[in-house]
């Protein structure tokens, strides 16, 4: 599917505001293409709310809590952990600190801040894991 024209957008515009759609992307050929975004999407992660950059996300909060909790059976409440593929954090806010170590640049930014409004400045270097 590809919108020809303005009128065509303004149709795509109008119904994904109508049905409030987070985000519509099209594949064009070349790969999905975000058309329509209203906002910076959020997910909350263990009470942190983060900017997900196309990550691997749970398919459910419920699965997110049964890993959760797992964990949490497994581990009990250490003083210090490590997450050695920590992603966007699921694990980070779960007991005492936790070094969250993440190959990702987008991952590690989307994690060491909120998210913030779209820009076109240049994004900073990623920050080193940080314990939360």
């Amino acid at each position: 599917m590809e919108p020809d024209g303005l009128e065509a957008i303004e149709a795509l515009t109008a119904l994904c505001e109508a049905h409030r759609l987070a985000r519509l992307s099209i594949d064009q050929g070349l790969g999905p293409e975000t058309l329509y975004e209203p906002g910076p999407p959020t997910i909350t992660l263990s009470g942190v709310p983060v900017g997900p950059t196309g990550a691997f996300l749970q398919a459910t909060q419920d699965g997110e809590a049964a890993l959760v909790e797992a964990v949490r059976e497994a581990v009990g409440q250490p003083a210090r952990s490590a997450d050695l593929f920590a992603g966007l954090g699921t694990f980070a806010g779960t007991s005492g600190k936790v070094y969250a170590a993440e190959a990702s640049r987008d991952a590690v930014l989307a994690s060491s801040a909120p998210p913030a409004p779209r820009r076109r400045a240049p994004r900073p270097l990623p920050a080193p894991a940080r314990s939360r």
